[in-house]
C-alpha cells in the first residue's frame, strides 16, 4: 500500500494531476459562461494541464530514499526562476519575477540561484531601456 508520510504526490504523478485540475478548470469555465458543454474544450484543458503538470515532473528532482534533503532550491523557487527569465524582456513585470525569484533562490544552491540573478540583469536592463526610451520620446 502507497503511504503519504509527506503528504505530497509523487513526481511522475505531475502529468496526471495536471491533466485533472485542467479538466475541472476547463468545466468551470464551460459552466460559467453558461455554453454547452464540448469534449474539445475538455481535452484542451486535459493537454494544457498535463504539460504544467509536466514541467513539475522535470523540475522536481529524484530524492533518494532515507536521503536527508539538501539546501536546494524548492519547486516554488525553481519555477519563479525559469518564469523571470522567459519573461525578463519584458519590463517591469518580468524584473518582478526574477526579483521574486532571486529572494526565494537567495540562499540555495544550484542552478535556479543562477538563472534568478541572470533574469534579473536582463530585467534591469529592459526595465531601464522603457524608461529611457519613454523618457526620450517625452522630451520631443
Amino acid at each position: 500500500m502507497f503511504k503519504f508520510e509527506n503528504r505530497s504526490f509523487p513526481r511522475w504523478s505531475g502529468p496526471l494531476v495536471g491533466a485533472v485540475v485542467g479538466v475541472l478548470g476547463a468545466w468551470k469555465v464551460m459552466a460559467k459562461e453558461g455554453g454547452e458543454i464540448s469534449v474539445e474544450k475538455f481535452a484542451y484543458g486535459a493537454v494544457i494541464g498535463a504539460c504544467i503538470g509536466s514541467l513539475f515532473l522535470l523540475i522536481d528532482k529524484p530524492q533518494k530514499e532515507g536521503e536527508e534533503p539538501k539546501d536546494e532550491a524548492t519547486n516554488l523557487g525553481r519555477i519563479f526562476a525559469l518564469m523571470g527569465l522567459i519573461g525578463s524582456l519584458l519590463p517591469v513585470l518580468g524584473l518582478i519575477l526574477a526579483m521574486v525569484g532571486v529572494v526565494l533562490n537567495w540562499s540555495k544552491r544550484g542552478w535556479p540561484k543562477t538563472v534568478s540573478i541572470i533574469a534579473t540583469v536582463i530585467g534591469i536592463l529592459s526595465t531601464a531601456f522603457l524608461i529611457y526610451s519613454l523618457t526620450l520620446n517625452g522630451s520631443d
